[in-house]
């Protein structure tokens, strides 16, 4: 793989036999192939920089096409640009591979003690520094404590609302692992990878017909667009998932100092199955979460129904 030599001792022209033979086709945490320069960088490079550093091949597509990426001041740019967001400092250079030309970046290994800050963030210590982490560095953190042995078992997840964590998912998928969202609605949004357009409701925007493509579209099934059908046809197939999960991730409706407990609410009793049956349970959730105990944990529930969908009580309160 092209992380076992130098940068700059890469050859700068290549055939596309000696291309491949380089670098290989399998992407791993340190290779990256990109078309171009698109806004998923924001999301490998704090990857790579977070794991062993590595480098992003722009000019490849994801089915392996050589189409070229020339290194022009403005694709310069726009790399460094996105490179500085995330707080790294990377280097650029061109390779010739046949007749076309790409441009290769080079992550640099950032080196530091991860900790948590009293108020819930994750900082990376570096000296006396204290330096903000993306969403990336999270699923890091994720992958170091699965111990995920390479198998297919997926990592199921019950998003919380307030926290996006898509950039979690993009990392972990990147690392070979299914991640899959349990909530109906954004288990939609992901297999059409759309955005949600609801904070409570994600799948808002999709319709049923819509959503009839999508289901059929993972379950290999021709369903109609019947709101039963559906529901009763993505329940069979996320159960399996919750089966085979190694790991489950959700979020926090309140912590609970005095018994370390942990309150979800749900309507649909994912996140039961998410915090239940997978062998680790990773809760993502801020310090305004906590509470002092047990009662003023269940205090929130005279306003939490309300306030989110105008329920008088939720489905589902698991501790």
């Amino acid at each position: 793989m092209a992380t076992s030599y130098n940068f700059h001792d890469i050859p700068d022209r290549l055939t596309v036999e000696e291309f491949w033979e380089l670098f290989g086709k399998i992407e791993h945490e340190e290779l990256d192939f990109k078309r171009g320069v698109s806004d998923s960088i924001l999301s490998t490079i704090p990857a790579m920089a977070m794991t062993n550093g590595g480098i992003i091949v722009h000019g490849v597509t994801d089915r392996r096409a050589i189409v070229g990426c020339p290194r022009s001041q403005n694709t310069v740019n726009r790399i460094t640009q996105r490179a500085h967001e995330c707080g790294v400092e990377v280097e650029t250079r061109s390779i010739m591979v046949g007749k076309r030309e790409l441009t290769l970046t080079s992550v640099p290994e950032i080196r530091g003690r991860i900790v948590t800050t009293p108020d819930g963030r994750l900082l990376r210590r570096s000296g006396e520094q204290s330096l903000p982490l993306r969403g990336d560095a999270l699923a890091w953190f994720v992958r170091a404590r699965t111990e995920i042995s390479g198998e297919d078992e997926p990592v199921a997840r019950f998003g919380p609302s307030d926290l996006d964590m898509s950039s979690v998912n993009q990392a972990l998928e990147a690392d070979g692992l299914e991640v899959v969202e349990t909530d109906l609605g954004e288990f939609l949004v992901q297999i059409a990878d759309e955005l949600p357009s609801h904070i409570v409701a994600p799948a808002l925007h999709i319709t049923r017909e819509r959503a009839a493509e999508l289901i059929s579209s993972v379950t290999g099934k021709d369903l109609p667009p019947d709101p039963d059908t559906l529901v009763g046809a993505a329940r069979e197939y996320l159960r399996e998932k919750f089966i085979a999960a190694d790991a489950g991730i959700t979020g926090a409706n309140a912590l609970v100092a005095s018994t370390g407990s942990v309150m979800l609410v749900s309507n649909e009793g994912n996140a039961r199955l998410c915090s239940s049956l997978p062998s680790l349970h990773i809760v993502v959730a801020g310090v305004d979460k906590l509470v002092a105990t047990m009662t003023d944990a269940a205090a929130t529930l005279d306003m939490l129904p309300a306030s989110a969908t105008g329920q008088t009580m939720s489905s589902y309160v698991s501790f």
